[in-house]
């Protein structure tokens, strides 16, 4: 499972009170790094945590992610509280000059309204589908991170695909909902769409991942989509996806 999820931020502050507001849980200030520059862990009762630092260049801040979070009935209002854009239906918000990425809010009601732009000039996912995937997760764990979109160039979307199935161990599917064609890769109450990136920039961020490392491992050497090496402090292997995003993959 992914225990972690790292953003660069234009204001790495901001983006940890706007995680906070959707969390419901404080920010913990993992203090400075060597330039001075502060970080923030906000860790909800499930997994994975999200953590956020202040890009030191423009060019590093984390975008073109989508996200979707089930979450309690008051997130919307916390997070206008705190001047933060929320939809007047409460299904997304905008971290504004932080990561400036919009997130999906769905509260757990499988009959709830349309939440997910699937594409935005198409056709959308209803909250019913990823309840359907999940329905168990989603009653146990009221806020949890249920859904991540990763843009990737259109020549490596289903190469990314497998990518994040080898990791999982499981079979990526190929997907349409009225917009384009795209990939998705589902485990327990986490699924991973894989798009095509269209008019946007490719996603840039960092995943970690727990579970069967040396399993997730072995399965990126043999399938040939990647050469993980150990990390630094040896605690596990990193990788780069198929268009660059850090991968770390943690026993």
């Amino acid at each position: 499972m992914i225990t972690e999820i790292r953003l660069q931020s234009n204001n790495g502050e901001r983006t940890a009170a706007f995680w906070s507001a959707i969390f419901d849980v404080a920010a913990e200030d993992l203090g400075p790094d060597r330039w001075g520059l502060h970080s923030w862990r906000i860790s909800p009762a499930a997994a994975p945590a999200v953590v956020v630092s202040t890009a030191r260049v423009v060019e590093t801040i984390s975008r073109h992610i989508d996200i979707t979070v089930v979450v309690d009935a008051g997130a919307s209002d916390r997070l206008r509280a705190l001047g933060f854009e929320v939809a007047d239906d409460g299904s997304q918000a905008v971290d504004v000059n932080g990561t400036d990425s919009t997130v999906f809010l769905v509260t757990p009601d499988p009959i709830s309204p349309d939440f997910y732009e699937d594409d935005p000039d198409d056709g959308k996912v209803h909250a019913a589908e990823l309840m359907r995937r999940s329905p168990d997760a989603a009653a146990a764990s009221p806020t949890r991170l249920s859904l991540m979109v990763i843009y990737v160039p259109a020549p490596r979307v289903e190469l990314a695909a497998k990518f994040y199935a080898a990791i999982l161990n499981v079979e990526p599917v190929r997907e349409q909902h009225g917009g384009p064609e795209h990939w998705s890769v589902s485990r327990g109450s986490l699924t991973i769409e894989l798009y095509p990136v269209g008019d946007r920039i490719h996603t840039s961020s960092r995943f970690e991942f727990a579970e069967d490392a040396v399993g997730a491992v072995a399965r990126l050497t043999d399938r040939a989509f990647a050469l993980p090496e150990r990390t630094p402090d040896g605690r596990g292997w990193w990788c780069r996806d198929p268009c660059g995003n850090t991968v770390i993959l943690l026993p």
